[in-house]
């Protein structure tokens, strides 16, 4: 195979990804042919010579044309899975892909976070999730209500400054709304936040000693956006702050950036130390961004520094990289 030749398989595989794009992505009217050869030309270039510098564990053998096995797939499907991803077109597979990790998110300013959702009460109404306080359903009644709708979270691509980070309280696998207290600073009357929702298995418990970042749309965004006062990304800040997204938004990728360049192993002694400290169950304890704020907490006894060097190196360079 030659350079020409993945830089043409790179192109469909960028163009195909470019159109899901313009339905799922909000405020993305895509890119021109022209950039899209461009961006072709540059991963095409790292695919044929082996040189791509993602950083992940899986980079040598998925995205180097040199590992490509005929006995498993055909070329034009091995460059796609490593242009797009390893399992198509959905947010939690394109941030293997090279596309995503070397062009979105530099060029576009997209990441792949968690984004709040209301889960619609009427199991009838095929809506099933919304990101408003209605849902959008035909003749629907459902209204967010704090005790009556289960707010989740899923993984989307977006693009940072259509979509804004919040703060939320998780329990087990759905979310509430900070009110009275923040991460680390409880409220001044001695009151706490508890999980209002009426349907939470766990019996409404007392909210968590760190908060999970959501993402919600601009517009929907009503609490304060992230930030780091005193250089901590993980705290609320003052949404005046012109820096304070990229604050956030710049932990956040480091963080994911060290978790996607883990190997399952460690992955999986990282969660079990993780819901073992919290009591709590490995299923409920999956977050890698709540794993990345426990290591650098620095409140636990199952790992060393030198184990926790590589999250801070790779937040490191994501700050770095956004000049901050």
């Amino acid at each position: 195979m030659s350079s020409d030749d993945c830089i043409r398989l790179a192109f469909a595989a960028v163009t195909r990804m470019d159109r899901w794009m313009r339905d799922v992505v909000r405020g993305f009217r895509g890119s021109s042919v022209a950039d899209r050869r461009s961006f072709a030309v540059e991963l095409g270039y790292h695919l044929y010579n082996g040189t791509c510098p993602c950083g992940l564990e899986c980079c040598k053998r998925r995205h180097s044309i040199a590992a490509h096995n005929p006995e498993q797939m055909g070329v034009p499907l091995f460059v796609e899975q490593a242009v797009i991803g390893s399992s198509g077109l959905q947010a939690n597979s394109v941030t293997q892909g090279m596309f995503y990790r070397l062009i979105l998110r530099v060029e576009y300013g997209m990441l792949v976070a968690l984004v709040e959702l209301n889960r619609c009460v009427d199991p009838e109404c095929p809506q099933q999730v919304y990101e408003a306080e209605r849902c959008p359903g035909d003749r629907c009644p459902s209204v967010f209500t704090p005790q009556d709708t289960e707010v989740i979270a899923q993984e989307r691509l977006f693009i940072q400054g259509v979509y804004l980070p919040v703060r939320r309280w998780r329990c087990g696998t759905h979310y509430f709304r900070q009110r009275l207290c923040r991460d680390g600073v409880h409220d001044a009357n001695g009151g706490h936040d508890h999980c209002p929702w009426g349907g939470c298995p766990d019996g409404n418990p007392q909210h968590s000693q760190r908060g999970t970042a959501l993402w919600v749309r601009c517009e929907l965004g009503g609490d304060r956006p992230l930030g780091s006062p005193g250089g901590d990304p993980r705290e609320p800040t003052d949404p005046t702050d012109p820096d304070a997204l990229k604050r956030l938004a710049a932990f956040e990728e480091g963080a994911r950036d060290w978790w996607d360049a883990l190997d399952q192993a460690t992955r999986d002694d990282l969660q079990a130390a993780f819901a073992k400290e919290l009591s709590r169950s490995a299923a409920s304890c999956d977050d890698p961004l709540m794993i990345a704020d426990w290591l650098l907490s620095g409140q636990h006894s199952a790992t060393t520094p030198s184990q926790r060097q590589p999250l801070r190196d790779a937040i490191t360079r994501s700050f770095q990289a956004r000049g901050l």
